[in-house]
Parts: C-alpha cells; sequence; structure tokens
C-alpha cells in the first residue's frame, strides 16, 4: 500500500516539476542519503531480523528488546552528528559527486540536501523499529505506518508547495518520516519495551555487528549503480537525472509490489526454520520462494517491455 501510495507522491512531483533544473538538483540531493537507507535496510533487516527471531524465541527475549534499544540509540546519536558535520560541507559533497552541475545548480542542490538529513535519519529507525514487529509476525503495525506516512507525504507536499516550492518536498517528507517512526515508537514506548541501552560490549551486539558488517560493505557496492547512473548523467543536458530516475522509480514500483510484501513476510519466517534447524522445510520454502519470485520478475519485465510508453504517459 505505502508502495503505491508513495509512487502517487512521485507522480504529483513528476507532473509539478517535469524534467526540470530543480528536480534535477533534488534528485542529486536525494542521493547520497538514499544510498545510505538502501544500505541500512539490507544489513538492518537481514542480519537484525533473525538475532531477534532467535532471542525471542529462545530462553532471554528482553535480550532482543535491549539489542533493539541500544541500535535506536546509536544510529540516532551517530546519524545526528553525522548529518550536522555533513551539512557544513553539503556543497563540496555535491560537487565531488555531480561534476557536472553548473554554480546554480550545486548549490540549490546542496541546500536540499541539508534538508533532507533528518529525513533519513527517521526513515532508517523507523526501518530498525519495523524490524522487531516482523520478528513477532506482527504484519499489520509496521506496513500501516509507511501507508500513513504515504498520505501524509501527498497531503504535506499539496499544501507548502504553493508557498515553499521545491522545498516543500524535503518538508512534507520529514513530516511524514516523523509520523511514521512516531506511530511505531508509540506503540513500542507503550509495551514497556524501551530503555536507554548501551550494550556495546555484549556478545549478542558483536555478534550482530560482525553479522552485519559484510552486508553492509556488500550493499554499498551493489547500490551504489544509482549514484554512478546519476554521476554520469548530470554531465548530461538539464533534465537528464529526472529521466533516469523516473524510469528507475517505475521499475522498482513494480518490484516492490510484487516481492517486496512476499520477502518482508517470509523472512521472519524462514529465521525461525534456520533457528529451529529444520533444513527439509527450508528447502520447500526456498523452492516455493524461488519459484515465485522468477515468475514475479518476469511477469514485471514482460509488461514494462510492452507497455512502458504507456505507463510513462
Amino acid at each position: 500500500m505505502n508502495v503505491v501510495l508513495m509512487f502517487v507522491f512521485e507522480m504529483l512531483l513528476a507532473r509539478r516539476f517535469g524534467t526540470s533544473f530543480e528536480m534535477d538538483c533534488y534528485l542529486a540531493a536525494i542521493t547520497i542519503p538514499e544510498l545510505v537507507v538502501a544500505v541500512a535496510v539490507g544489513g538492518f533487516n537481514y542480519a537484525l531480523i533473525p538475532s531477534l527471531v532467535a532471542q525471542l524465541e529462545g530462553e532471554n527475549p528482553d535480550y532482543a528488546f535491549h539489542l533493539m534499544n541500544t541500535w535506536l540509540n546509536i544510529i540516532f546519536i551517530s546519524f545526528a552528528v553525522f548529518s550536522i558535520l555533513t551539512g557544513f560541507w553539503s556543497r563540496p559533497i555535491v560537487h565531488l559527486f555531480f561534476p557536472g552541475f553548473s554554480n546554480a545548480q550545486t548549490t540549490f542542490a546542496a541546500k536540499l540536501l541539508c534538508f533532507y538529513f533528518p529525513v533519513m535519519i527517521f526513515k532508517i529507525m523507523t526501518i530498525l523499529l519495523s524490524s522487531i514487529y516482523f520478528a513477532r509476525y506482527r504484519f499489520t503495525i509496521a506496513p500501516l505506518a509507511p501507508a500513513i506516512g504515504a498520505v501524509s507525504a501527498v497531503l504535506f507536499f499539496l499544501i507548502f508547495e504553493p508557498f515553499l516550492k521545491m522545498f516543500s518536498i524535503p518538508l512534507a517528507l520529514t513530516l511524514s518520516t516523523v509520523l511514521q517512526f512516531s506511530i511505531l515508537f508509540g506503540i513500542y514506548l507503550k509495551e514497556g519495551h524501551y530503555q536507554f541501552d548501551f550494550w556495546l560490549k555484549h556478545g549478542l551486539f558483536i555478534k550482530h555487528v560482525k553479522l552485519m558488517l559484510p552486508l553492509l560493505i556488500g550493499g554499498l557496492i551493489t547500490k551504489s549503480n544509482f549514484l554512478v547512473d546519476r554521476t554520469i548523467a548530470s554531465t548530461l543536458e538539464t533534465g537528464a537525472i529526472s529521466c533516469l530516475g523516473y524510469a528507475t522509480k517505475i521499475m522498482n514500483v513494480f518490484l516492490l509490489i510484487g516481492i517486496g510484501g512476499l520477502s518482508l513476510a517470509s523472512f521472519p519466517v524462514i529465521s525461525s526454520v534456520i533457528a529451529k534447524r529444520d533444513y527439509n522445510r527450508l528447502r520447500e520454502m526456498n523452492h516455493r520462494a524461488f519459484s515465485t519470485i522468477f515468475f514475479i520478475t518476469v511477469s514485471i519485465y514482460v509488461v514494462v517491455f510492452f507497455y512502458g510508453n504507456e505507463f510513462l504517459s
């Protein structure tokens, strides 16, 4: 649901700003934060959820919440400091990764980049909180919060755009991500699970860091392709980054609708099966999952190949 709603948000942006100078700057500005979020999704979801499932179904379920609290506190503090420091060097960062931009484009993109850092922080923390809900097989709350956030992003954009123009986008996204986080964290707080924990020397936290590091490094390498694409596009004519961004978002929305829900719903179950060492059931589940994903992916590419122009129009 939230994928469809955010796609509606992207359609509003495309209708309002098209392939303009401002849209190129916006897509350039969000590239680094989006890359950080994408790497965090892979690192935390695929390393954290199995650890949480193992603890919740083991002898010490409270350890799962101590681990979650530690990561929430670390992420908030470290990324807040990172955002402040990076804000001072936003212009050199934009110039480094988008060398084809003019001085005006670089300055405008640097301003947008500063406004987008709060979105990055609360997105990552929302992803973290979603992990604990998925690990507990609560598949209603975690997807509902992003859906509410997507609706609010559309409404905030429509309210602020007449006054703030392009800067209404980071404001709308910041408010919507704060709302998402507030919903999930409010429930988490009400259930009495949050504490100001820092289990930095605990064996469970150290083990999780060791599991996560290869995923973060691999994710940084594999997910940097859109950064390279936009860097190259910055040397082309105005609108090149926008066209590339729209095409990528259309493909991503089909893939997320077709596969995203399946992977998020099945991953905690697979983690539980692995923890119980039921390898026969694991092989059966993997066979079904890979067959389903292959069928969905091929179907999506066939539809886009034959009806791509209709979707763009």
